[in-house]
């Protein structure tokens, strides 16, 4: 999709999502040539909750998150915590790897829109050592997994572990290879799966091209007759004198 077409695309789905509140978990799912990639963002309590991790994985004994010790990397936690999911695309299974783990103050923590976004919430080394220490409750984490697989457009269905939990209120983004698709919310019940659609056949936005192209053409004819009638008036001048 040209860039104009693309940004254009991005701002219709940024006007239709929903708002996003300070405790939203979010999901945002892209659909690569040879892959899905998703990317997780709760406070950091509730994502080792949500997978079925005890607090002390993440977080020091005295309760505090060790921010130095994250920077040597977190995928090994990420596979560990991610150990108790099933996914499949197409009725086949998926195996996902950890990419990256990280956690971000809550007071400045990083928007998930974009599978962009994700990577760079993920990254190790953006956010730097806080002055005092915090605990999980104070943080937002971020995770990231992918799994490669040649049918990256069939139906996909991702399901989190059962562990007692409450409903969880879930806001989901639908990417296909970096492209905006369906935004919504759901509410996913403990161990029930989540089940994304094959996303909708690409149509290359052919509308919104044909649209440019005759605005432009219109344009183009409009500016014609003005110069050609403007000569004709030109003309009529020059005799008249």
């Amino acid at each position: 999709m040209p860039a104009p077409l693309r940004s254009l695309a991005l701002a219709a789905a940024l006007l239709a999502t929903p708002a996003v509140a300070d405790d939203d978990v979010i999901l945002v799912v892209d659909r690569t040539p040879l892959a899905i990639e998703v990317y997780f963002a709760m406070r950091a309590d509730e994502m080792l909750a949500l997978f079925d991790l005890p607090p002390e994985r993440l977080a020091s004994p005295d309760g505090t998150v060790d921010f130095e010790g994250l920077r040597l990397g977190t995928y090994d936690l990420g596979d560990e915590m991610f150990a108790k999911v099933s996914a499949d695309v197409d009725g086949q299974p998926l195996l996902f790897e950890a990419m990256s783990l990280m956690v971000h103050p809550e007071e400045s923590a990083l928007p998930l829109v974009t599978p962009f976004d994700g990577l760079v919430a993920i990254g190790v080394c953006t956010v730097p050592s806080p002055e005092v220490p915090l605990g999980l409750d104070d943080l937002r984490a971020y995770a990231g997994y992918i799994a490669y697989t040649d049918t990256p457009d069939g139906p996909f269905t991702l399901t989190l572990p059962e562990t007692g939990r409450a409903p969880l209120e879930i806001l989901v983004r639908d990417h296909a290879r970096g492209e905006p698709g369906a935004v919504y919310r759901t509410s996913l019940a403990d161990g029930a799966p989540l089940a994304l659609g094959a996303p909708e056949p690409r149509r290359d936005d052919w509308l919104l091209i044909a649209l440019i192209s005759v605005a432009s053409a219109m344009g183009a004819a409009a500016i014609v007759s003005l110069r050609v009638w403007t000569r004709g008036r030109a003309g009529k001048a020059a005799v008249n004198s």
